[in-house]
């Protein structure tokens, strides 16, 4: 068991984590955050709450648009807990930043397209009471990112299954570290994910 999996429980502090995460490398990081088990992840995303971030934690100020960012993830599923989503400020549409979820099974869901919605902006399943950044399922770039996957919306059978009327309800854990909820049609869906972003 890592230092970080012996840190998060009910009551855990979540200062010392954040504190704990920020010290290590970005190697080490990735490692400790994958290291939690399915349940600690939803333990994780309840000591977070209230921690606010923007849409700068995703794609720091210092990265030029165009330019993706790696975030590398866990979830609480049972299966293929270990996934990355990319992200990149849009290139067309200044202010946003637009993402994708980079995985082995992408080939048969699709990659999942996404827009990143900062806090107060309107929430497409009548959510406007929660004071959180979210990913955005309903939305998908307007233009095609370079060197990315063909652009698709969360319509089709299999896409709509996973990404369909969905959005991700973001806390901050870390200079690099985020916890997020899946939401289905503004239902809480049970599934929590950690991200980590590579610098």
């Amino acid at each position: 068991m890592t230092d970080l999996a012996q840190a998060v429980r009910p009551g855990g502090d979540i200062d010392a984590i954040a504190n704990y995460l920020d010290g290590l490398s970005p190697e080490r990081r990735v490692g400790e955050l994958r290291s939690l088990a399915r349940v600690q992840v939803g333990q994780l995303y309840d000591l977070a709450t209230g921690r606010g971030c923007d849409v700068d934690h995703f794609v720091p100020t210092s990265v030029a648009d165009g330019e993706p960012v790696r975030h590398f993830g866990l979830n609480s599923l049972a299966l293929f807990r270990t996934f990355e989503k990319r992200f990149m400020r849009a290139t067309t549409e200044p202010g946003l930043v637009w993402g994708y979820n980079h995985q082995l099974w992408q080939w048969l869901t699709g990659p999942g397209y996404f827009v990143v919605r900062d806090i107060g902006c309107p929430h497409p399943d009548g959510l406007d009471d929660r004071d959180q950044l979210f990913i955005d399922y309903y939305s998908v770039p307007a233009t095609q990112p370079a060197n990315w996957p063909r652009v698709r919306d969360n319509t089709s059978p299999l896409a709509s299954l996973v990404y369909g009327r969905m959005c991700d309800y973001m806390w901050r854990v870390s200079d690099h570290v985020s916890v997020g909820a899946a939401f289905k049609q503004g239902r809480e869906y049970g599934a929590f994910f950690a991200l980590c972003r590579e610098a």
